[in-house]
């Protein structure tokens, strides 16, 4: 591959550097050794020159040393530039083709005298490097092709996670919109409901739900005022305990009015409750018996007297419960106290009391048949 035949050339381009540099540091070690002699023949020169001084006998004889010196001197110069030209006549070539292979600057390529000491440190910078690095690894473009795939693959799965992100924001934002809208419509429906059977069921007053001030509709409380007959407008909970059944039942009947259901099942609301409020309430539920199956645990008489059918447990054997049913619908109260039950045959079966009666609306002291003696009268 292309980065393979590029890690090639650089391994060779190397060695050819290391090759160079090896016959460069042989050069540098001769001319090193010219200057040297150099130093040692100045050295001499500057003794002798010392001893001319302590006698003008030997003058001839040092001046003669001492234009030797100065021509060894002089031929020792010469041999290093030789030697710097030879080395510069050697590499320069190798320099230039290293130089094409590797697409370098021509002036690049140009190697004087003075760039040793610069190339040198150069060198030992790079070798450095090179070390600090390692091993050439082979398979690092593959890793990098493969690495780039990663990257580019997580970025379009974050893009698209971010898309995502902000297309569920602004459906759960269109959503809040849509409930807040919804809600404040049931609820503005509720509060129109549940102020018409609150005046119904108190025969008048007033009451009201309110929303929490400056909080979401959606998680706001909802409080409950209400104002009975004759009194002030007050919180639910300052109500006395038949008032708060008869709100409560006003509210609940309110949600029923405003979203209908099939059933609805009442355990014992109206227990708190006096029979004038109980017939207030019985008179409530009967505008809802067309849309609404209501089963209501009670211990009323009343609320019994008011219901289609009566669903009742006795135990006519020690530790033995029954149920009993007994349909309402189908018994008929007589003059003479006693009630009928309506049949198809030629003569309808009669259902005698031994002291009381069913009840009639308003009545506040009767009895209601025994379940079990009703049963087995219907039998």
């Amino acid at each position: 591959t292309r980065a393979e035949e590029t890690s090639a050339k650089a391994e060779s381009g190397r060695e050819q550097l290391r090759v160079i540099l090896s016959k460069r540091s042989g050069a540098n070690e001769r001319v090193g050794e010219a200057n040297t002699q150099a130093e040692r023949a100045s050295e001499v020169l500057v003794r002798e020159r010392a001893n001319v001084d302590g006698g003008s006998g030997h003058f001839e004889k040092l001046l003669e040393e001492r234009q030797d010196l100065a021509l060894g001197v002089q031929r020792v110069q010469m041999r290093r530039d030789e030697l710097v030209r030879a080395l510069l006549d050697e590499f320069q070539q190798p320099l230039q083709d290293l130089a094409r292979s590797y697409n370098l600057a021509a002036a690049d390529a140009q190697l004087e005298e003075q760039d040793f000491v610069a190339l040198e440190a150069e060198v030992a910078k790079l070798r450095t490097i090179l070390d600090r690095i390692g091993a050439v690894n082979l398979d690092a473009v593959e890793e990098l092709s493969e690495r780039q795939q990663r990257e580019e693959f997580l970025a379009r799965e974050r893009n698209d996670l971010v898309e995502a992100k902000r297309n569920l924001l602004e459906t759960i934002d269109s959503l809040d919109a849509r409930c807040r809208e919804r809600f404040l419509e049931v609820f503005e429906s509720v509060q129109g409901q549940f102020e018409g059977i609150f005046r119904r069921l108190f025969r008048g007053g007033k009451a009201e739900l309110v929303l929490e001030e400056n909080a979401d509709p959606l998680t706001a409380g909802i409080d409950i005022s209400a104002r009975p007959p004759g009194k002030k407008l007050r919180s639910i909970k300052l109500l006395s305990g038949g008032e708060r059944t008869l709100t409560a039942l006003a509210l609940l009947l309110a949600v029923f009015r405003s979203k209908p259901s099939p059933f609805c099942l009442l355990d014992e609301v109206d227990a708190s409750l006096d029979d004038a409020n109980v017939v207030r309430f019985l008179d409530v539920i009967d505008d809802f018996i067309g849309e609404t199956q209501f089963l209501v645990v009670t211990h009323n008489k009343l609320t019994m007297a008011r219901c289609q059918r009566l669903f009742g447990v006795t135990m006519r054997k020690a530790g033995v419960s029954m149920v009993v049913a007994v349909d309402l619908s189908d018994i008929v109260e007589n003059d003479d106290g006693t009630v009928s039950r309506i049949g198809t045959g030629d003569a309808a079966r009669v259902i005698t009391t031994r002291q009381d009666r069913l009840p009639k609306m308003g009545e506040r002291t009767t009895t209601v048949v025994p379940i079990a003696e009703a049963s087995a009268e219907l039998e």
